[in-house]
């Protein structure tokens, strides 16, 4: 009879112990997923209020292609959820880089690289052109409806 109680709480342990790793795994998936969606919907608010705003380059203005832009409401939102599901404030700096005047496209690559080591992706940052990180026209492409 012992042999049986020692099997059934030998079981019952491991499932109470499979059941906290499981609950503790699909937390933390939560966690990330909503970090990650966060980051994405700051780039594009980002991506709205470049696609908004003339750019001069080398004396030349650039007028983007636009797209509908975000509303205050959203801006706000957006900073809100960077601010909790964030570690590191630097995601949220970069965000808020990216809003003011400094609208310049190598702050949208300070916003990506924090992004990319706040979400894990730690691979090294993009070697590349950073006054080509926004597309302000593409030809063939139309404005947002």
């Amino acid at each position: 009879m012992t042999g049986w109680v020692t099997v059934l709480i030998s079981i019952l342990g491991s499932s109470a112990v499979a059941l906290a790793v499981s609950q503790w795994t699909d937390r933390r998936q939560a966690v990330w997923t909503a970090k990650r969606d966060a980051c994405m919907e700051a780039m594009t608010v980002v991506d709205g209020i470049f696609a908004n705003t003339t750019w001069t380059e080398d004396g030349a203005e650039i007028v983007p292609t636009p797209q509908d832009p975000p509303s205050i409401a959203d801006v706000r939102r957006i900073h809100n959820l960077l601010a909790v599901t964030c570690r590191n404030r630097e995601v949220v700096e970069a965000y808020d880089r990216c809003l003011r005047d400094e609208k310049m496209a190598d702050v949208l690559d300070d916003l990506r690289d924090a992004i990319r080591r706040e979400c894990g992706w730690r691979w090294r940052k993009l070697d590349r052109d950073r006054s080509r990180s926004f597309h302000a026209t593409v030809t063939g492409t139309s404005p947002s409806e």
